[in-house]
């Protein structure tokens, strides 16, 4: 059988959340004052801590998923179980960490600060802001109607390592997923600018990294520079082929990040890399890129003083995030919080985005849906310039309640379905 009727209805949660928002943006603070570098994990571990006291009040027990790499903190599940769930499950994602290093916070004073309706500080968009919005649609719901809480089992998964693209995240949380998770929900910032839109994630490019190394032959610079092969000459015809593969039309793209090479100015370079990324929203698109690098040649010429030398290249995949493509669940759940937005009166659209979320991870297993968090704007910014009117990373005040009423009415219609 389905849910319970739901009686609820706008005006009457609009209220609930209202009310309860203060409380939600007080630990916003407590959570944005408790600085959550990736590799700081005594950062990462007391904001964790910090959330699963705070969660403990509306019925969540905290289970620490225990990372595999030393250089980062471990993963946390909160979970909720309801007592008439009958197999429904609905996980919500966010993540811990922030990109923002102690240092660089103290050096450019970036910390909470109120201007109007825009919240500053690191991770109040990124995704602080994220997990405050769960917090306030299960808070208002248990509320409001704590018999529609008990008939679903909800998982909040928060990422130690997202900003690294960790790929063990995917790993250590899929034990706790079944056949029953209706939805894999990712609370990343909203992309719309307006209180009545809201922008929805339905698709993320995929992102492989790389190196190519270049190995030639060191000499002196001055007396036996005929005896070498410049590594970093080697190189520079590589960086413009990698670029030039980009293809907008096919929304692939290759950007060349990093490179280093040398060993000093009266040297002739023996060795040389460079770094870079390749994104992709079609897995064929995303195919054909990765293609045509593995098809870099080995052995790369170079023509000196009209002579030619041959040095060698090396490319090395260091990590590979496959793309959440265009498929017909995502479209689904975007559906279902559009028919919610009308029934608010909020405009709700899905978009594609090219940076990467923990939905690319679920999508093929779980139908998933990304956006759901509040909305903000300069993301991974902490500097502040009145000369330019730059400003740092900053979360939408009133955001949090109109998402949240969203996403509670989508959830209501996504879990109405008949077991």
């Amino acid at each position: 059988m389905g849910l319970e009727a739901i009686q609820w209805g706008q005006e009457q949660l609009m209220e609930v959340l209202n009310a309860k928002l203060p409380d939600a943006l007080a630990r916003l603070k407590q959570w944005v004052d408790i600085s959550s570098y990736t590799l700081d994990r005594a950062g990462v571990e007391a904001l964790a801590l910090q959330i699963a006291n705070d969660f403990e009040p509306l019925g969540f027990q905290a289970t620490r998923l225990p990372s595999t790499d030393p250089l980062y903190a471990d993963h946390w599940m909160l979970e909720r179980k309801g007592c008439q769930a009958q197999g429904r499950s609905v996980a919500c994602i966010s993540h811990l960490d922030t990109v923002f290093p102690e240092e660089e916070r103290v050096r450019n004073t970036f910390e909470w600060s109120e201007d109007g309706t825009r919240i500053y500080g690191p991770g109040t968009v990124d995704i602080k802001g994220g997990t405050a919005v769960i917090y306030l649609m299960l808070e208002a719901l248990l509320d409001i109607d704590l018999t529609f809480v008990e008939q679903v089992d909800w998982r909040i998964f928060l990422n130690s390592s997202e900003e690294v693209l960790n790929p063990e995240f995917a790993k250590v949380v899929r034990p706790h997923l079944d056949a029953q998770t209706r939805a894999c929900l990712v609370f990343e910032a909203d992309e719309a600018c307006a209180v009545k839109q809201s922008g929805l994630v339905s698709q993320r490019k995929g992102r492989l990294t790389y190196r190519v190394t270049a190995s030639g032959l060191g000499a002196h610079a001055g007396s036996a520079h005929h005896e070498g092969v410049n590594a970093i000459a080697l190189l520079a015809p590589i960086v413009q082929q990698i670029e030039s593969w980009t293809d907008y039309d096919k929304g692939l793209t290759f950007n060349v990040g990093m490179i280093h090479g040398g060993e000093g100015r009266n040297r002739v370079a023996q060795s040389a890399s460079l770094e870079g990324e390749m994104r992709a929203f079609e897995p064929q698109a995303f195919a054909h890129g990765k293609s045509m690098l593995l098809a870099l040649p080995g052995a790369a010429p170079l023509t000196v003083a009209g002579k030619q030398r041959t040095g060698m290249l090396e490319l090395e995949i260091l990590q590979e995030d496959g793309a959440w493509p265009k498929n017909a669940e995502s479209q689904s759940m975007v559906e279902t919080w559009q028919a919610a937005g009308a029934e608010l009166g909020i405009e709700v659209y899905g978009t594609p985005r090219g940076g990467l979320s923990d939905g690319n991870h679920f999508w093929e297993s779980y139908p998933t849906i990304d956006g759901l968090g509040p909305s903000g704007g300069n993301l991974h910014a902490s500097e502040r310039c009145e000369a330019t009117g730059k400003r740092p990373e900053y979360v939408n005040r009133d955001s949090f309640v109109p998402k949240a009423l969203l996403n509670c009415f989508a959830l209501k219609r996504l879990l109405a379905w008949d077991v």
